[in-house]
């Protein structure tokens, strides 16, 4: 039994909820330190009267954190872990927001907001966590759930601003916004176990057999019902023979080991079957990062005149609520699949924020809006983006594509909090990054009902299908023009090549890729009848 089979014959019960609530409560302490910029920024630039560029400087610091700490935390998941990671990032988070709440000075609140920016760029490995613990069947809808999180932080900060900002005590906004962090400490170290994806990877198959036993019984199975889901119980018709232990990846906790391997890993991201989409996720990442950030940021520009109007902030926040159940209802529709809504949604977005800081008088209506489309549309990328991945360098693309976002990120408030720029123009720049940010996810690959790359698939020289290849036979008809236009490029035998049935077809040449432009997702009706 692979591990991908044992992973969905656990079940979907306790073990599933606590996991997910855990990945969610460390995703709602980065969005509580990230949001709460949006009114530190405005409120330490009376109090300490700073200049523009202090002010910018101060927001830009968490970016620039969040920048290096994801090029760092990424390929320590990859080489020692999921789990360690997942709780180092965290108390970085706790202790850098505690130590902000004690700054004396902007620079010591750079200082300080810094490291947690480099806590903050490891909240990519508690979503690989989740994706790489749940059946596929789930994955989807599931991650979403981690989103709602996101949106609880959000909506809390104007929450925690209102009952501490007014009163001039500065201190304990921030000092409140660093308390998610510790819970989620004490959450990731009770309920969330290293991956057995990661350590089927590394040949570690009897802790991937504890973990999976751990969470079969948490679940309600019985001792031998979890014994028998081992991934060292092997399938009679199964050539591939396992060998422990694999050293590849047994690296020393040393400068030299880690920028080794590190390299490594980035060599991996140039190989053919990935770079392309590898270099598409980095530009995506990079102007949803700016859209969406600068978005949170022009909200509390556009909503502020003597004082902060709290009311439309929340409204405004609310409406992440609202993506979440939009990207819900889309995600796992094989007619939409994960692709063509993210271009749809960017693209609505677009007019959206332009509007929102050129037409104040309904501004509350188009940030509700354009924060509504962005949500949803990148919680659509966040879920593409470690399907596309192959699991051994899962972690070192998903940190390289958030630290895209960082560098995004990392601008937008120079333009967003530059009072020199009109709001107008700000707008004019937030509607262009949502167009390119449409542009790039409509070259992403449809992962809708695929395995992780490498879920399953054993240390030996078998390969995998092209996820979107087996998706595309799959769900089109026989005697459709997708079907056809692509059948005289799979239906080749290689001489000594394996061959799977897949779909409709013979594949006998997996290592060819299928190129995804110009794919029409069918109709609901061709999904549910191939005869359509």
């Amino acid at each position: 039994m692979d591990v991908h089979d044992s992973l969905a014959r656990i079940g979907d019960g306790h073990f599933q909820r606590m996991l997910i609530i855990a990945c969610g409560v460390c995703f709602m302490s980065d969005s509580v330190e990230v949001t709460m910029l949006s009114f530190l920024s405005f409120t330490l630039d009376e109090v300490w009267d700073l200049d523009y560029w202090q002010t910018a400087s101060m927001t830009s610091a968490v970016f620039a954190g969040m920048l290096i700490g994801s090029l760092i935390w990424g390929a320590l998941s990859d080489l020692h872990g999921r789990r360690p990671v997942f709780l180092a990032s965290s108390a970085v988070i706790a202790a850098s927001g505690t130590l902000s709440a004690f700054a004396i000075n902007v620079y010591t609140m750079m200082f300080c907001r810094f490291f947690v920016g480099v806590g903050v760029g490891g909240f990519t490995i508690p979503f690989d966590i989740a994706a790489e613990f749940l059946p596929v069947a789930t994955r989807g809808r599931s991650l979403l759930l981690l989103d709602f999180f996101w949106t609880a932080g959000s909506i809390s900060i104007p929450i925690i601003a209102s009952m501490t900002l007014p009163l001039g005590n500065w201190r304990l906004f921030v000092f409140c916004s660093a308390i998610p962090s510790f819970a989620a400490i004490f959450m990731g170290y009770k309920y969330v176990p290293e991956s057995p994806l990661w350590l089927v990877e590394v040949g570690n198959m009897k802790e991937a057999d504890v973990v999976i036993k751990s969470a079969a019984m948490m679940n309600g199975k019985t001792s031998d019902e979890a014994d028998a889901l081992s991934v060292r119980q092997r399938e009679p018709n199964n050539e591939t023979e396992i060998i422990e232990p694999v050293l590849s990846h047994d690296v020393p906790l040393t400068l030299r080991g880690t920028a080794t391997n590190y390299i490594i890993c980035l060599g991996k991201l140039t190989q053919p079957d990935v770079r392309n989409q590898m270099a598409v996720l980095c530009a995506l990442w990079c102007v949803f990062g700016f859209s969406y950030y600068g978005l949170i940021l022009a909200t509390t520009r556009v909503f502020r005149e003597d004082e902060f109007s709290y009311k439309s902030i929340m409204i405004t926040c609310s409406a992440e609520i609202i993506g979440t159940f939009l990207a819900l209802r889309v995600i796992d529709n094989p007619s939409w699949g994960r692709v063509y809504p993210q271009m749809v949604f960017y693209l609505a977005a677009s007019p959206c924020a332009f509007f929102m800081c050129n037409w104040l008088s309904l501004s509350t209506l188009f940030g509700f809006l354009a924060r509504m489309l962005v949500f949803a549309s990148l919680c659509l990328t966040w879920v593409s983006t470690p399907e596309i991945l192959p699991t051994d360098i899962r972690g070192t693309g998903h940190s390289i594509a958030n630290a895209c976002a960082r560098i995004g990120a990392f601008t937008s408030p120079y333009i967003v909090h530059n009072m020199n720029v009109e709001i107008g123009t700000v707008g004019v720049y937030l509607g262009i990054s949502c167009l390119l940010a449409s542009w790039a996810s409509s070259n992403l690959e449809e992962t809708v009902g695929e395995r992780l790359d490498s879920e399953g698939k054993e240390q030996g020289p078998q390969e995998s299908v092209n996820n979107f290849q087996k998706y595309l036979k799959n769900l089109s008809p026989p005697s459709s023009p997708v079907n056809s236009s692509h059948k005289s490029q799979v239906e080749g035998k290689s001489k000594g090549s394996p061959e799977m049935e897949m779909g409709f077809v013979k594949v006998s040449s997996p290592n060819r890729r299928i190129d995804p432009k110009g794919y029409r997702p069918p109709s609901f009706a061709e999904s549910i009848d191939p005869n359509v």
